[in-house]
């Protein structure tokens, strides 16, 4: 394997890193993709996602588990 191919973690965290943070925007509902490849919906609040319903996820724990997200205004729900 090529060398420049090459990514590691640490590259990656640093690319992270320079990405400015989404303005979220208080009590907006988010659907959340999550690393086990299921989707959930949550509210921002408190600088924290809220869950709307009972899960397997407590909300102290799910911003671990986000893959990505979007505001569900911007899918037109």
């Amino acid at each position: 394997m090529n060398k420049a191919n090459k990514t590691t973690t640490e590259e990656k965290t640093a690319k992270t890193s320079l990405l400015k943070p989404f303005p979220f925007i208080e009590k907006e509902k988010y659907l959340l993709k999550l690393k086990n490849d299921k989707y959930v919906v949550a509210y921002w609040e408190n600088g924290e996602f809220i869950l709307d319903y009972d899960s397997d996820y407590e909300n102290s724990f799910i911003d671990e588990e986000i893959e990505s997200l979007i505001a569900l205004k911007d899918l037109g729900l």
